[in-house]
């Protein structure tokens, strides 16, 4: 994997760990009350935008995979 890929993935995977650790921590929404809407709302984007970032890592290493694979000629 390229390390620019991979970069990628860690990025999706970070955004999906540090927005769900903000959205806990927010305190707001639910039962709960007095929590901070906004910090609730950026956690939310957060894990929101990690889905894509790691839908686009995962299409370039298809489209990757699929140049190199055509790229070897057939043995036998």
């Amino acid at each position: 994997m390229r390390p620019w890929r991979f970069r990628l993935v860690i990025i999706a995977a970070l955004l999906f760990v540090l927005g769900w650790g903000l959205v806990f921590a927010s305190g707001y929404g639910g039962d709960s009350t007095g929590g901070s809407e906004l910090v609730w709302r950026v956690g939310g984007l957060m894990v929101y935008a990690s889905v894509p970032t790691l839908l686009i890592a995962g299409l370039l290493w298809l489209a990757t995979a699929l140049r190199s694979g055509g790229r070897h000629s057939p043995s036998g």
